[in-house]
């Protein structure tokens, strides 16, 4: 299965009478992206998967709960993961590393350069294919995170300066200026991206920009013998059952659709549990935290999500 979705990929819509506003378009037709934050952080190899067969588990699991979409945080995988993320059919937000503090005008042109190589890296990657004279030169990946937060983007002269320099090199994806900071309010690019966590909460398109909520839930249910350290984990809202855990987060797929029309994409927070943050739908190891009768009740949720939402 291949899916592909491009910057054109942008229409107008909007309720009669009122003004137009952005929706993500793929294949020309609505869809709504609802996806899993990913760190990819492995317990053995930090940064490296323990072998290919751990990378598909990975983006498989995201059809296994009922996800469209996963958002990597701030890394760049291998190729191998890219690979199985298209032949799966698993839209990406794609994240430019981050450098946390001390960022400095000297860590302008080591940020700059590992983003235009990050980009030019995958921008045909795995394939790229001709679907209409609205999307062309389409590809997995649905847009560039360049910024998160606030970690660096202050040291930059012009936010839009980077903004250009990526679109310049890729017209085919959208382009999210600030994933959840404050440099997202200055409007630039395509992306509208606010974060609210543990519930999520409304964010509302424009005539230029679709809205997304790039961070929300963050529910912790902590597993006894699987945490890396113990009686330290974290998470946004403890959850004291897997029960509580699928409540929850059911209560806030229900909030989420009272929003159709506004919001074209959400990403919860997270896949898997890291050392601290305990979040995860399954642990640091990849173990599942619900059992498999609740797995089937997220992705029906999930699914209905999408549905409703596209």
């Amino acid at each position: 299965m291949y899916v592909y979705c491009c910057c054109d990929c942008l229409q107008c819509s909007g309720a009669q009478g009122g003004p137009p506003t952005q929706r993500f378009y793929l294949n020309n037709k609505p869809l709504f992206t609802n996806g899993w934050l990913d760190m990819g952080y492995w317990p053995d190899g930090i940064y490296t998967a323990p072998s290919d067969d751990a990378i598909l588990f990975d983006l498989q699991s995201v059809k296994r709960y009922g996800f469209n979409m996963i958002r990597v945080q701030e890394k760049v995988h291998n190729e191998r993961w890219y690979y199985h993320a298209d032949t799966l059919g698993v839209l990406v937000w794609q994240d430019a590393p981050q450098k946390y503090s001390g960022a400095t005008a000297d860590t302008v042109p080591l940020f700059t350069n590992d983003l235009n190589a990050m980009v030019l890296g995958k921008i045909n990657h795995p394939r790229s294919f001709s679907i209409s004279s609205i999307c062309h030169n389409l590809t997995l990946a649905c847009h560039w995170d360049i910024f998160n937060e606030d970690e660096c983007w202050q040291v930059f002269s012009n936010v839009d300066d980077v903004v250009n320099e990526i679109s310049a090199l890729d017209s085919t994806r959208l382009i999210n200026s600030d994933s959840g900071g404050s440099a997202n309010a200055f409007g630039f690019g395509n992306v509208n991206d606010i974060y609210s966590l543990p519930s999520p909460i409304d964010n509302l398109p424009s005539d230029v920009q679709y809205a997304v909520l790039g961070n929300y839930g963050g529910l912790g249910y902590f597993v006894t013998g699987k945490e890396w350290v113990n009686n330290a984990c974290t998470a946004n809202k403890v959850v004291d059952s897997t029960q509580q855990l699928l409540t929850t987060y059911s209560s806030y797929l229900n909030q989420l659709m009272l929003w159709k029309g506004d919001l074209s994409g959400v990403v919860y927070v997270r896949m898997a549990d890291t050392e601290l943050q305990c979040n995860g739908f399954m642990t640091y190891d990849r173990t599942d935290k619900l059992n498999s009768t609740q797995i089937d009740q997220i992705q029906i949720l999930n699914q209905k999500l999408i549905s409703s939402m596209s």
